[in-house]
């Protein structure tokens, strides 16, 4: 029988509260780490988006800067992220911890849904706050109700909207629609697949009374018009307005291409073959054991809540809705432990309504309690060490060994700036951990869309980029780098390269600068790359009074030491001589009292450009002191790809005790010296 006591009822809200207070109370270890441990690509797409909005302010063309221009890629609506904005307004907390608020916040709104819904089905308050006691306590709300993703509010509005309809449903009510318009608004914007997840129950109680108005040949279908003419289609209708909208801003960016609805359908639903096979539904069968509890748990669950009429209707509800939802996005949830965060619960519903059946049967006393008390314990005592020996490692892990990176983008690099980064993924970390607004492509676009590529780089004129990264695989593609020196003016030596395999170029007028910058930092995990050194003395040709050196003074040349590797070689130009330099040559020269800038004609065999090998050189003049120091006042790129093959350039000598200029080639990125030949035809003092 149903005891309907206050105090039986106060109990079990009481048992829900210890629940949620230990719940809250490990969700909430390291809860200030800036890690975003747990599917950390899709949180940092959710947390940069977040830091750009505490710019923008809200937007429906929000921007997530990561694919370059225009800087919009919108996937979901971004109620999430405009709350955590607020949150962090009103508290002052930085992104990450305001992103777990939210989130944490509208978990227990969820599990408030969820008792409403157990009402929904018969069960009295206390058995309903009893029964969503293993939804609080299964892993995947552990730990996923504490990330920076939009999953608890997605869900939490889903569950409201099912409350909604199914109270419609029974009532009629206008206050039971509105909820279930509203509700399912929110929920089909924020994350139209755990809204489908939820509408999987309502789905299938509307076949139900169909059906059983057919055969009663009743005429009674004004409940089921309102349901799908006024709640269902507009809803639907609303989440394609919000998909043709996404997709319509995201066409504007050229790398964004493969986020587009269309370019995802494989990707969400699976295929048929894929339904097929084994090893995959071992996979899911994996995710249902780590998200939810062990399958013999969940099976006997199953088979108890076979006992009641009640636990029956979730028994049925609950099956079409975690299976249903799972054959229909197919690839998701094969890929994604997180996404049974939105179909979890219902598993744990099945559960809870062997536990809510048991406390209603139950009278008020001791013994009766403490038995409906004990089911409650078993089922949390099971679920915890998964949680604990599985996510809770991850949870309060320190944040990843790429902090050293970060430091060094935000110090070299202003936060109007644009970095570039090549990387094998096109994941949010660097640009939200570094606060710069980045170009990521993807080795796949190389690969399969250069002119993409092209457009997108090109999109960046106007924009200051004076850092490019290249991450893993892409710094085996030389060819890669030199677009790249090309396009934003590089010097080809290597900025530095970090022990997480990163190597980065600086834009030749800020390499110096950077370069000092890093010095101080003494960054760990980060390695300078060594400024190029001065050929030994023993390897130079000493000049003075040489008669090697006749060629060189002919041409007005007088420096007094050279490092030529193939030799001191004057050729006749059609724009004068010129002495052949190439990668790795080095010219000394004395700076004259009071000189103030040095003027310079120099070039590149235009033969050289049909030589697949060439790729390009730097020019590069370094005041060197009394100590063997040298610091670089011009740094010039000469591409392979250039159409000019003769320069007229000049560098400022500011005032300093150094007496000796150097004037060196450095090797392009392929450090091919024997193909990176140049000319100069004079240097001169002012």
């Amino acid at each position: 029988m149903i005891s309907g006591s206050k105090e039986k009822t106060a109990v079990a809200f009481v048992v829900l509260a210890i629940a949620l207070g230990w719940w809250a109370w490990w969700a909430s270890q390291a809860w200030d780490s800036p890690g975003l441990v747990g599917h950390e690509f899709r949180q940092a797409q959710t947390a940069l988006t977040i830091q750009a909005m505490q710019h923008d302010g809200f937007r429906l063309d929000y921007a997530t800067p990561i694919l370059g221009k225009p800087w919009s890629i919108p996937m979901e609506f971004p109620a999430y992220q405009y709350a955590a904005v607020k949150f962090g307004q009103a508290f002052g907390t930085d992104v990450a911890v305001s992103g777990r608020w939210v989130s944490a916040v509208f978990f227990v709104i969820g599990i408030i849904a969820l008792v409403f819904l157990l009402r929904e089905v018969g069960f009295s308050w206390g058995a309903s706050a009893i029964g969503v006691v293993p939804v609080v306590t299964a892993p995947v709300y552990f730990f996923y109700s504490r990330t920076v993703m939009i999953e608890s509010m997605a869900w939490a509005v889903a569950a409201w909207f099912l409350v909604g309809v199914l109270r419609f449903r029974r009532t009629g009510s206008r206050g039971a629609f509105v909820l279930a318009l509203g509700a399912g608004g929110m929920a089909v914007l924020v994350k139209v697949t755990t809204w489908a997840a939820f509408c999987l129950p309502w789905a299938g109680l509307f076949i139900y009374d169909a059906i059983q108005i057919l055969r009663t040949k009743r005429s009674d279908w004004r409940s089921l018009l309102i349901q799908g003419a006024a709640i269902g289609i507009p809803l639907l209708a609303l989440g394609s307005a919000w998909v043709r909208k996404a997709d319509a801003i995201k066409s504007e960016n050229p790398l964004a291409h493969f986020l587009l609805s269309s370019e995802l359908t494989a990707f969400n639903f699976g295929t048929l073959a894929g339904r097929l096979k084994a090893a995959n539904w071992d996979q899911l069968a994996t995710h249902w054991h780590d998200t939810l509890g062990p399958l013999w748990l969940l099976g006997g669950a199953a088979l108890l809540a076979l006992s009641t009429r009640r636990s029956q209707l979730v028994l049925t509800l609950g099956v079409v809705a975690f299976f249903g939802i799972q054959l229909i996005f197919f690839g998701l949830y094969l890929f994604h432990d997180y996404y049974f965060y939105a179909n979890g619960a219902f598993v744990g519903l099945i559960m809870g309504s062997v536990l809510a059946g048991s406390w209603d049967a139950t009278k008020w006393s001791k013994l009766g309690l403490g038995g409906a008390l004990l089911g409650v314990v078993s089922v949390a005592a099971v679920q915890f060490p998964i949680y604990h020996g599985k996510y809770f490692r991850d949870q309060i892990k320190p944040a990843g060994d790429s902090s050293a990176i970060f430091e060094a983008i935000q110090a070299t690099t202003a936060p109007d700036e644009v970095v570039v980064l090549h990387s094998p993924d096109w994941s949010s970390t660097p640009a939200y951990f570094s606060k710069r607004r980045m170009l990521t492509i993807p080795d796949a676009q190389m690969f399969l869309h250069p002119e993409k590529v092209g457009q997108s780089v090109r999109l960046l004129a106007g924009e200051s980029v004076p850092l490019v990264l290249f991450s893993r695989e892409s710094r085996i593609h030389p060819e890669w780098v030199i677009d790249r020196i090309d396009d934003f003016r590089l010097w080809p030596r290597p900025l530095f390269t970090t022990d997480t395999n990163v190597t980065a170029y600086a834009r030749a007028d800020r390499y110096e600068s950077m370069r000092r910058t890093l010095l101080d930092l003494h960054l760990p995990g980060l390695t300078l790359a060594s400024r190029a050194p001065l050929v030994s003395p023993d390897l130079r040709q000493d000049l003075i009074n040489s008669p090697d050196g006749e060629p060189l003074r002919q041409l007005g040349l007088h420096p007094f030491s050279v490092y030529l590797p193939y030799g001191i070689e004057v050729y006749q130009r059609s724009v004068g001589p010129g002495l052949s330099m190439h990668g790795g040559s080095e010219l000394y020269f004395a700076i004259p009292p009071r000189a103030k800038r040095v003027n310079f004609v120099h070039g590149i065999n235009p033969d050289i450009l049909n030589f697949k090998d060439f790729d390009g050189l730097g020019v590069q003049l370094e005041l060197v002191n009394a100590e063997g120091e040298n610091t670089v006042i011009h740094q010039e790129w000469v591409s392979p790809h250039t159409k000019t093959t003769d320069w007229r350039s000049s560098a400022v000598i500011p005032p300093t005790t150094a007496t000796v200029l150097l004037y060196r080639i450095t090797s392009g990125p392929r450090d091919q010296a024997a193909y990176d030949q140049a000319w100069l035809h004079s240097l001169n003092f002012e």
